[in-house]
């Protein structure tokens, strides 16, 4: 993708907004090189530059999201405006990388980067207290997919799914989300929490 985006440090887990004009991504790159931390893990951006045809210079983007810990797996939803990714530096924290979710404020910072809303975190059982990455959600935003390192799964990163009652609310407040999910997640938790069952038909969760 070139220097624009490519650096000498870990650039990884790339996703670009619906309308591609944005790539976000994972980098442990400095912000000042005099600050280099292998272990801090910030999401990065690059807008679309029309005229050229190639991707502008990547800029962090800033302390609304990132942390002095890790930041990681951004997933822009359908809107283009809804955020989520996995932290393990803000609060609440179920334990390991957790997943929140931010949108945008429609301001801009002084830097003239987005402002975004402040993390929220999203509910057990999607968050657990093992690693929690890698959050994917159809335009539909009814059945949200991923990754994690949970106890009892067959393989060490385990790639899960369960249908949703409601599709998801981009922005609004999270309390109400997730009901069918959550009573999905304890019907079949025995055998596959997460697994395929929750995800085959509306019947496993109601």
């Amino acid at each position: 993708l070139g220097p624009n985006v490519n650096s000498p440090f870990w650039d990884s887990q790339p996703y670009i907004a619906p309308d591609k004009s944005r790539l976000y991504f994972t980098s442990n790159r400095p912000m000042n090189p005099k600050d280099e931390d292998e272990k801090d893990f910030d999401i990065w951006y690059c807008d679309w530059d029309h005229d050229l045809g190639e991707w502008k210079s990547a800029k962090n983007l800033g302390a609304d999201v990132n942390t002095p810990q890790k930041e990681s797996s951004p997933f822009i939803a359908a809107d283009g405006r809804t955020l989520f990714f996995s932290s393990n530096g803000l609060m609440p924290n179920v334990g390991g990388l957790d997943f929140y979710r931010v949108h945008k404020t429609g301001e801009k910072d002084a830097q003239g980067r987005d402002r975004w809303s402040k993390p929220e975190a999203l509910p057990a059982p999607i968050n657990s207290k093992e690693d929690d990455q890698f959050m994917s959600i159809p335009a539909s935003g009814d059945v949200p997919r991923q990754s994690d390192h949970r106890a009892g799964r067959h393989v060490r990163d385990g790639v899960g799914s369960a249908a949703l009652g409601d599709r998801l609310p981009v922005e609004t407040p999270g309390q109400e989300i997730y009901p069918r999910l959550l009573r999905c997640h304890r019907h079949h938790r025995a055998r596959h929490p997460f697994g395929p069952a929750c995800a085959r038909s509306e019947e496993h969760t109601s």
